[in-house]
């Protein structure tokens, strides 16, 4: 999942970057080896602090959304 995000102007907030990165670098390696401690709750529950000038909300959002629904087998949460 080496996913890439837009950016937002530095006029509008979005995920902080290394958090996000960091994050979704975890769950690639929980998704490798099968890790049973990837489950739906924890990507939906997931929160990023916000800066301007970071990741696209929405970008993330669905990136999140896409790994839960190939997690679930396709039926989402």
């Amino acid at each position: 999942m080496a996913a890439e995000f837009r950016r937002v102007s530095i006029f509008s907030k979005g995920y902080n970057r290394a958090e996000v990165d960091e994050f979704m670098r975890h769950a690639q390696k929980l998704r490798n080896r099968g890790d049973a401690a990837l489950t739906p709750e924890l990507l939906i529950d997931k929160e990023f602090k916000t800066q301007r000038g970071c990741y696209s909300m929405d970008d993330v959002d669905d990136a999140l959304d896409g790994l839960v629904a190939a997690i679930s087998g396709g039926r989402g949460a």
